[in-house]
């Protein structure tokens, strides 16, 4: 009887630890998903900035050597060559940071196909753009600055308009991520409230019909107590009292003194 009484009770409590357990998981995996979510969305940001910076930069080297072209005090010319080569260092190092990761500058290098086929096809008019740039750094003839810096306005559109595609790129896989991320959190809300109704179903209106019962067998209990005390009661009062001891013992002695 007592193994029969406690079966219901371990399992409905057995049941309640499951419900609370699976929803405490989703609840930490909903948490940790937009902890990676908002460190995602840092990365890629700063990946966009990185990679638009990127298109300015190729524009002041242009504009750096064309300059250096016209520039004829030496105090200017050594200005533009220093901001040549700080521009040029910068620019490279984004450059394959951008695909090939960067710890400095914040960059994950974990490019998808789609972005890693674009820079591949970027590499020509970069290659051009950085050997016009060395070659004007590498105090050469005036004819020969201004040959580095024809290069560079010829592949300076190419490399503009390839780094404009990377971008957009970057932006659409952030979105894309962003809304995949949405999707799953709608998907652990939904669980969550599912595991909510079960809990209610199968955990709580067992645990409150039990109660109920168990409540209501007290109240059985009590009552058939309060009828049995009474027709206990009524039993002891309908019994007719039994002589004494005393008058007992004298009936003898009495009989004996008559005779």
């Amino acid at each position: 009887m007592l193994d029969q009484a406690q079966s219901p009770g371990k399992s409905l409590t057995l049941r309640y630890i499951f419900a609370l357990t699976s929803v405490a998981l989703l609840s930490i995996g909903g948490q940790v998903l937009v902890q990676l979510s908002l460190a995602r969305q840092h990365s890629d940001a700063h990946l966009v900035n990185i990679a638009g910076r990127q298109r300015m930069l190729s524009q002041k080297l242009t504009k750096s050597a064309l300059a250096l072209v016209e520039a004829q005090a030496p105090a200017e010319r050594a200005s533009r060559i220093a901001e040549l080569r700080t521009t040029l260092e910068l620019w490279e190092r984004s450059h394959f940071g951008l695909q090939l990761g960067d710890v400095a500058l914040e960059l994950p290098g974990q490019n998808s196909h789609t972005v890693a086929e674009m820079f591949a096809h970027l590499e020509a008019p970069h290659q051009k753009m950085v050997a016009a740039v060395r070659a004007t750094l590498s105090n050469p003839s005036e004819a020969e600055e201004r040959e580095s810096a024809r290069a560079l306005l010829d592949n300076e559109p190419a490399f503009l308009k390839g780094m404009d595609a990377i971008v957009f790129q970057y932006d659409t896989e952030a979105n894309a991520r962003v809304t995949s991320l949405k999707h799953v959190e709608f998907v652990l809300l939904l669980l969550t409230l599912l595991i909510l109704v079960a809990e209610g179903l199968f955990v709580f209106r067992p645990a409150v019909q039990r109660l109920r019962q168990v409540i209501e067998d007290l109240w059985a209990t009590e009552d058939e107590l309060r009828r049995e005390k009474a027709l206990a009661e009524r039993r002891l009062l309908s019994q007719p009292a039994a002589p004494s001891a005393r008058g007992v013992e004298r009936l003898p002695v009495r009989a004996g003194a008559r005779s």
